[in-house]
């Protein structure tokens, strides 16, 4: 979603000037920066994540 349609979908169930800054605040989020995912968490943790796991488990059993 554009960030000036994201602006106007909040503005429409609060002021303009908080849909502005809301959406300033989650755009950088949502930009593309995230979406690469590692390892880094499993190898800090020493075991697969909640949702690694989580996702290994119903793989299965929806097999």
């Amino acid at each position: 979603m554009a960030a000036d349609a994201f602006t106007a979908l909040l503005g429409q169930a609060m002021p303009t000037e908080v849909a502005a800054e809301l959406t300033a605040a989650f755009v950088p989020l949502f930009d593309g920066r995230n979406e690469n995912v590692t390892d880094v968490v499993e190898r800090v943790l020493g075991r697969p994540t909640f949702e690694a796991a989580f996702a290994r488990d119903a793989r299965a059993i929806l097999r």
